[in-house]
């Protein structure tokens, strides 16, 4: 008996082209356990928390994630503030995310944010992950935004995630006793 087609954000997008033998559809592929999963939500973090933040030129930001643990990392997007950056290079920013518990990148080494800019370079956003990449307990993830330029920078990386849903029932909820 065959599956019915998942009908969700992904086929609502009009700006992601479903071409056959691209990327795209394989990696949505790779992701089909997770859309059908009924026990997990999305999940997106920021970082830098605040967009005005300043990296400083020629400095890496370091920040820590905490998830739930068992969740999945799929996708990821970036932004620079055009109005606090006038004219940077999105190119001269480089991303990394490690799963603390293993020391595992979560994306091959340090990525380029020119390819997940959302100021209108992008081919693909957001930016998926050929599979989803399964985070440990604690649910750590180490993040840092690498900044190459000659002058501060005020950006965001977005990092999405499948978290598992925490079921309550009457016997472990403190508020329903």
């Amino acid at each position: 008996m065959a599956l019915r087609p998942k009908v969700d954000g992904f086929m609502y997008n009009t700006s992601l082209l479903l071409m056959p033998n691209r990327y795209l559809p394989f990696a949505l592929g790779q992701l089909e356990f997770l859309r059908r999963a009924n026990n997990y939500r999305a999940r997106w973090w920021a970082v830098p928390d605040d967009e005005g933040e300043p990296i400083a030129a020629f400095d890496t930001f370091q920040f820590q994630v905490n998830v739930a643990p068992g969740s999945y990392l799929w996708g990821y997007m970036f932004s620079v503030n055009p109005t606090l950056s006038p004219g940077a290079l999105v190119t001269d920013l480089l991303v990394s995310a490690v799963d603390s518990c293993t020391g595992v990148p979560l994306f091959n080494d340090f990525a380029n944010c020119g390819g997940a800019n959302s100021n209108g370079n992008a081919k693909m956003l957001p930016v998926m992950m050929s599979k989803p990449r399964l985070v440990l307990a604690p649910g750590l993830v180490n993040v840092e935004i690498a900044n190459r330029s000659n002058a501060t920078r005020n950006c965001q990386l977005v990092l999405m995630f499948a978290e598992p849903c925490r079921v309550i029932d009457e016997a472990g909820c403190e508020e329903c006793r």
